[in-house]
């Protein structure tokens, strides 16, 4: 017998070694984490805030690193200097890797129910597993690095010289007028109705009705008269007179791009558009002719998923009551409404194109008295900055609720906008409430933003 046990002892010790191991891990799992995106950011660090915790209850504590390639990757914070911060309510710095996207640092402390899936589930990134049971996350963005769209503001950027001109054009057409028709803001909740002038984007595969496209407007030959183009049957343009529509054929690389979609048959045959162009998903992301300034549907729009996220990693796409008339890069020949069109002077004007930005330091941002949701918006335009990409009321591009609500989803952008504290108003035209995030307040334009020399 005594044999017997010597001979048993390792495997006891290995087992009671696994047990423990195996309990460690589903107490971790159990452990209560917070998550805190950074309040500042520089080229190589993140600084983020902590509080709400008490620094004795600290265990460990974690960054999570999304990289460009989408995959996240976690680093060890040593939890004394993540308590030296919550005890003296002071920023945590934290080096942030060179190919680093975002960050998030988690700390743990007591036990609690175990980790919510993820917000940016596996191929979530990858274009190419695109469809409507599986929308990119916010950790996508279209386009080359090098497109004027993902390409970042200079440290000390050159302004144009009709920049304090075009700022006082721009801020004076929403300056008194009660409505705002004219301001930047975002009104969202208005999926599959008149008042619908985002741009829906859809994501096509190989299996997707073939669609012969037609350009009825007498202009000439229209870049994609007769293009054929996989579209997904259910895919609906978006309801405001725009009626734009977007699909990105991902087996190609080509994103397509129509305006004012007429007739569109449910399962293939001709769709009839007014106009329409294309442009390389994997290009610059310009010379389509689906918008005035003859940029991508793509480029610029805010998508669900990034403003719910907290992270927008491009430039924003701007519409402005009236242009001077003229077109500058990145936008090509379109010059829109002009301002001599509507009875008023181009002299001061922007032109189609025009490159502005927010003159405010990440510091700044984060200290400002607005919602994250607000602030999230501010980053963006103050790294990459708002192109004039359209004229006439509306603000800030959004990807319209009808990508989603075309196969029968539900509209995210309500849920996002109910998170974060916007009250709905029922309009009675379309019998639905609506929600609009007011970009007016709290930010002053008059004074901080700038517009780019070309």
């Amino acid at each position: 017998m005594a044999r017997v046990s010597l001979a048993l002892r390792p495997i006891v010790v290995v087992t009671v070694a696994l047990a423990c191991l195996i309990a460690l891990l589903v107490a971790d799992r159990a452990d209560a984490r917070r998550s805190f995106r950074p309040v500042q950011t520089t080229d190589h660090a993140w600084f983020f805030k902590p509080r709400g915790l008490s620094p004795k209850a600290v265990r460990k504590a974690k960054v999570h690193i999304r990289h460009r390639d989408g995959e996240v990757r976690r680093r060890h914070v040593p939890t004394v200097r993540v308590r030296s911060a919550l005890s003296r309510s002071s920023l945590l710095r934290v080096r942030k890797p060179k190919p680093a996207r975002g960050g998030r640092l988690e700390i743990i402390t007591e036990p609690l129910a175990p980790d919510p899936p993820p917000t940016d589930p596996a191929g979530a990134c990858q274009l190419g597993t695109f469809s409507a049971a599986n929308m990119p996350g916010s950790c996508w963005r279209p386009y080359a690095d090098d497109s004027p769209f993902n390409t970042p503001v200079a440290a000390n950027p050159r302004i144009a010289a009709g920049s304090a001109a075009a700022v006082r054009s721009f801020v004076g057409s929403w300056k008194g007028n009660a409505d705002l028709n004219y301001a930047p803001r975002l009104t969202v909740g208005v999926a599959d109705t008149s008042w619908d002038y985002g741009h829906p984007i859809y994501y096509s595969q190989p299996d997707d009705p073939t669609y012969t496209v037609h350009c009825a407007e007498a202009w000439g030959t229209c870049e994609i008269e007769g293009a054929q183009v996989a579209i997904p049957a259910a895919a609906r343009a978006a309801g405001g007179s725009d009626g734009h529509l977007t699909v990105i054929d991902q087996a190609s690389g080509w994103e397509y791009d129509f305006w004012q979609v007429r007739r569109k048959p449910s399962q293939g045959g001709t769709i009839t558009i007014s106009w329409g162009g294309r442009t390389r998903i994997d290009g610059d992301g310009l010379d389509s002719n689906g918008t005035a300034a003859h940029f991508g549907g793509a480029a610029g729009v805010i998508r669900p998923a990034e403003l719910a996220a907290g992270e927008i990693d491009h430039a924003l796409f701007l519409v402005v009551k009236c242009t001077n008339g003229k077109s500058v890069y990145p936008a090509g020949s379109g010059v829109g409404r002009s301002c001599a069109d509507m009875g008023l002077a181009n002299a001061g004007a922007p032109p189609m194109g025009a490159h502005f930005y927010l003159d405010m330091s990440d510091a700044e941002i984060a200290a400002a008295p607005v919602p994250e949701w607000k602030r999230t918006i501010m980053r963006a335009a103050a790294r990459y900055g708002l192109y004039v990409g359209d004229t006439g009321g509306g603000g800030i591009v959004v990807e319209s609720g009808s990508s989603y609500t075309s196969f029968g989803k539900a509209d995210p952008w309500v849920a996002v906008a109910r998170d974060a504290g916007i009250k709905p108003w029922h309009n009675p035209e379309t019998g639905k409430d609506q929600y609009t995030f007011d970009l007016t307040t709290g930010i002053d334009w008059s004074h901080r933003l700038r517009m780019l020399a070309p």
